[in-house]
């Protein structure tokens, strides 16, 4: 087997060292946790990242999957509809208006996201289809599961300021002004107030809210 120079090997330990993923959980006041949160680490300089994938929301049995979507920006949408009827997926949201008549299967052509900002998107023949795309300035972000938790994969070191946004909240809130990674310790928690497991939801009511305000 052939030896490695000393200083291969030393790069190799310390990108081993860098290389951990950022590990956090999300409750409300009752110790729950609380699903579709996005949390982010965003840089507080600005860090190079070329790389943008594409992400895909789908549509079945009337319903958007995911729930949540969190994407970087400049990123592609694809928006395959998985049901046996037709679709017309549309958003009045100031960061990403669109409109996607009526289709079935992988017909429509994905959407390009180059705005940050929280997307509302519903269907114009199903009131009760509603879902959320935020669009972020950051690589570093993830969408909390059932049990409130999320991991953000492998954030290079440097200094971030740690944000969260959910459906039933305005604004986007910040957990943590600055935090310096990696630092210690790896695992966290964070409790919001006001914010409840969520519900059936009425699509109608907000998107009509949203155009109001268009």
């Amino acid at each position: 087997m052939k030896k490695l120079p000393l200083f291969c090997w030393l790069l190799v330990t310390i990108t081993h060292a860098w290389a951990e993923d950022f590990d956090l959980a999300i409750h409300d006041d009752q110790g729950r946790g609380i699903e579709h949160a996005v949390v982010a680490l965003v840089p507080l300089k600005e860090i190079s990242s070329s790389q943008r994938d594409a992400a895909v929301m789908d549509q079945r049995k009337n319903t958007f999957v995911p729930h949540v979507l969190a994407i970087q920006s400049n990123s592609l949408v694809y928006f395959p509809n998985s049901d046996d009827i037709r679709h017309h997926v549309y958003s009045f949201s100031p960061a990403k208006p669109f409109e996607l008549r009526l289709y079935h299967g992988e017909t429509a052509e994905p959407v390009l996201f180059d705005q940050p900002g929280k997307v509302v998107v519903g269907c114009n023949i199903h009131d009760s289809m509603l879902a959320y795309i935020y669009v972020l300035d950051t690589p570093y972000f993830g969408v909390t599961d059932a049990d409130g938790k999320v991991i953000i994969p492998e954030p290079l070191p440097g200094d971030y300021r740690l944000e969260l946004q959910h459906p039933q909240l305005d604004e986007v809130k910040v957990l943590e002004p600055m935090i310096s990674w990696p630092s210690a310790p790896l695992n966290r928690q964070y409790r919001i107030d006001n914010i409840s497991p969520l519900v059936a939801p009425e699509p109608t009511n907000e998107l009509q809210r949203l155009f109001r305000r268009s």
